[in-house]
């Protein structure tokens, strides 16, 4: 009889992601994995269209955005949904936005090195996931979506395994929204 793990054990609260991945198959078993846990997937196959949806639909508990993409790359789209953000006049609803005080944008991609982990949070990245993806982790970071006792235990700390993936910083909006 095998242990049950922390990661099987996580019964996923339904999130509306919105994926950011140009390359069809991996966006493909992406969507697929995360409907299978419950969540609501929008596709979009470029920075461009991922900053054109978020700016005509703000109703996304986090983004998964592949980095290296044509027109806008991941860290140009990341930088311009944050200006939109920035903008808004209207208070946030979704509890994903209230914990994080904006929506939540995980980086995803095989090339990801921690010494990119203050620029990453500088230009707006929440966490980051390393491609393959280790689907039983990223069901356990996307719980600290909504989830903030979660959250903090998946916070990266130096020296710990960057491979894992998890959240960069606990940032100054981080409070406990009202649930």
């Amino acid at each position: 009889m095998r242990a049950i793990t922390n990661a099987e054990t996580i019964k996923p609260v339904q999130l509306r992601i919105l994926i950011v991945e140009d390359n069809d198959i991996n966006r493909t078993i992406l969507a697929k994995r995360l409907t299978l846990d419950g969540h609501i997937v929008v596709n979009t196959t470029n920075g461009q269209e991922g900053l054109d949806m978020v700016e005509s639909d703000r109703d996304f508990d986090c983004v998964l955005m592949d980095i290296q993409m044509p027109l806008l790359n991941g860290y140009e789209a990341t930088e311009r949904i944050r200006g939109l953000e920035q903008k808004e006049k209207e208070p946030h609803l979704r509890l994903s936005h209230k914990l994080n005080g904006r929506i939540p944008i995980f980086a995803v991609s095989a090339s990801l090195f921690e010494v990119q982990r203050e620029e990453m949070y500088n230009l707006g990245i929440d966490g980051w996931i390393l491609k393959p993806i280790d689907f039983k982790r990223l069901r356990v970071i996307l719980k600290g979506v909504t989830d903030l006792t979660q959250r903090k235990k998946d916070v990266y700390q130096p020296g710990c395994s960057w491979e894992a993936g998890g959240w960069l910083n606990m940032s100054d909006h981080d409070v406990t929204a009202d649930r």
